[in-house]
Order: structure tokens, then sequence, then C-alpha cells
């Protein structure tokens, strides 16, 4: 990390003296001295941004060890830091120029960069994901592991990032007019747009992570190996001591998405799973006993992680209540193990309350 200590020598360098400025040195050359001390700038923050993520791309792909640790235990990196130290001081020299102008220019032009980093990293990630899941090639390097911490870390810059883009935004509003005022939230504003949804394509890995690993046993479902083994508990075990470690070092306020996007991944994959089932292919009444033991078990795991709005009905007691079509919870699993658990004279009412509910 030495360029790290030429960015900070330069800059106690890069000062220019407000008397600078002033009419009287101008000559008519305002608005060239302007271009070239925004020109100025933005060359330093491209310079330092590419060491940045030079040396963030190489930990993030070669995972040598855990990621730093904060005071809270959540797992980071040195991006949100250091960006956010370039960004702050280049911002500070700017404003000290006391020329809106200038001020908006460098925001837009260090929000350009802020978007070209979220770019970089949502390519690496996606690039690693696929590296990592992929089944391993006859002869190749191992791939290294921890990517779900190192997955955490990115998630956690990123939302640091939105904060510090919120904080650049409430402290320089105030400093300019409304012209030049809405170019800097506008700039700003879309590069927080950026780190959030940066951070929910993190979490949408994490997930991703998990059902990789339950890929082998995901394939058993509704299988022989289904009626004699206890699958889907061994599923929500695999996925509980995830969550105990994502929740232990991931920021508190992606646990609704996390736990939400969980839910559905998980209901896809047994929907999924129920499909390919060809005709007549369940053993009765064996496989509604099946399948109600996992519907108990999804319940009590995912109630005990968002009891208010993830919830599957247990298929033997009625709620009295219809779920709505597009909440996230699992309902439908109640109505198709029903429809299983119906006479033949019967059917046509628990396939009427399913189809009017789900289309």
């Amino acid at each position: 990390h030495g360029w790290i200590k030429e960015y900070r020598t330069s800059m106690k360098q890069l000062g220019i003296p407000a008397a600078w400025l002033q009419p009287p040195l101008l000559d008519g050359k305002h608005q060239d001295l302007i271009e070239d001390y925004v020109l100025l700038i933005v060359e330093k923050i491209d310079k330092w941004t590419v060491n940045l993520m030079h040396t963030e791309t190489q930990d993030f792909t070669t995972r040598q060890g855990q990621p730093e640790v904060d005071e809270q235990g959540l797992y980071g990196l040195n991006y949100a830091v250091i960006m956010w130290e370039m960004m702050n001081q280049q911002v500070d020299l700017a404003a000290d120029s006391g020329q809106g102008a200038v001020l908006a220019r460098v925001v837009g032009e260090g929000c350009k960069v802020l978007l070209g980093t979220q770019s970089h990293w949502a390519q690496l990630m996606q690039t690693e994901y696929a590296r990592f899941t992929a089944p391993s090639a006859e002869g190749a390097p191992p791939v290294p592991v921890g990517l779900e911490d190192y997955v955490m870390a990115l998630t956690n810059d990123m939302l640091k990032s939105a904060d510090a883009a919120e904080n650049m935004l409430a402290r320089l509003e105030p400093l300019v007019s409304a012209k030049y005022s809405s170019i800097i939230s506008a700039s700003l504003n879309e590069a927080i747009d950026g780190y959030v949804d940066l951070a929910k394509k993190c979490v949408a890995v994490l997930v991703g992570l998990i059902f990789s690993d339950l890929r082998s046993v995901s394939k058993q479902l509704f299988t022989p190996a289904w009626y004699s083994q206890n699958l889907v508990e061994s599923m929500i075990a695999t996925m509980g001591d995830y969550m105990a470690d994502y929740e232990a070092r991931l920021n508190p306020s992606l646990r609704e998405l996390l736990v939400q996007d969980l839910a559905m991944e998980w209901l896809a994959l047994y929907l999924n799973a129920l499909r390919r089932i060809p005709a007549r292919g369940f053993k009765m009444p064996v496989a509604r006993e099946r399948m109600a033991r996992d519907i108990d078990c999804a319940t009590s795991f995912f109630q005990q992680l968002k009891p208010a709005t993830t919830s599957i009905p247990n298929p033997d007691e009625g709620t009295g209540e219809e779920p709505s079509p597009g909440t996230d919870d699992l309902s439908i699993l109640s109505l198709i193990h029903s429809i299983l658990s119906a006479s033949p004279q019967m059917i046509f009412m628990d396939y009427w309350a399913f189809a009017t509910t789900y289309g």
C-alpha cells in the first residue's frame, strides 16, 4: 500500500491558495484556470482510484486470510475508507475555491469514478462467483476458499459508501446555489443508488452460495431418497449454519432482504423439484406425510428468522384467510398439500382455492 503514502503526501502539496482565484490575478483567464484546476483534481482521483482498485481486486480474488473486522465485528474492505477519504479531500479542495461551478464539476467527475468502481465490483463478484461454483476441471488450480466472507465485506463496504455519499450531499448542498446544488444532488444520488443496488446483488450472491452448497441434496427431492431421508431437515440445517455466519458479519440492515431472498430461493427450488415429478410419481399416502413434515420444518425455520412476513401455514391447521398473491410468504405449499390430501370428489374445491390465489 505504498501508493497510499504517496497519495497523502501529494495531498499536502496540492492545496491552491484562495487568493489565486481572485480577479486581480486572473487576467481574463478565469475559465481556463477553473478547467485546469478541475482537471488536476480529477487526474489525481483517477490515478489513486486505479491503484486502490488494483490492490482491492488482488485481495478479493486471492482471499489470503479473512477480511478485516471492524469494532462491530462486521467484515470490511479498504475500499470504502480510502475511496471516501480521497473523495472528501478532493471535494474539500474544490469547495475552498469558493466556486460553485468548480465544486459541481469535481463532484460530478468524482461520481463518474465511483460508478466505474461499482461496475468493476459487480463484474468481479460475478466472475468469482462463477469460478467458485463451477465444477472443478481436471488439473485446474484450486479456487481460493472464503468467497462468502469477501462478498459480505464488499456488501458492507457498499453500504458504508452509500452512507458516505449521503453525508457528502448533506454537507455540500448548503454551500452552493440551487443551480449547482441540483447538479451535485443528481450526481451523488446516482452513486448512492448504485451502491444500494450493488449491495442487493451481493445479497443475491450470498444466497446463491448457500444453494450451491445444497445442490447435491436438492437433486434428491421427490426421488426415492426423499421418502427415506430427512432431506429438507438437512437443507434447513445447512441454511441455518450459513445464516449464523452471515448475521455475525453482515450489516444488520440487510437481514430482512437476506431472509426474503433465502425464502424465495428455497421455495423456487422446492417447487421446481415438485414440477419435475412424472405423472403418478407420488407414493401415497407417505408422500403426503413427508411433504407435511417438509412444510413444518421450513415453517419453523423461516418463522424464527422473519416471523412477521415469512410464514408457511401448518397444512393441518386452517388459517381462515386466503394468502394474497404476490406476497413473500410460502403459503403456496399449504395449498399444494391440500390438493394432494383432497378426495377425488372434493379436489375441485382445493384446486379452486389455489387457482384463484396464484393463477
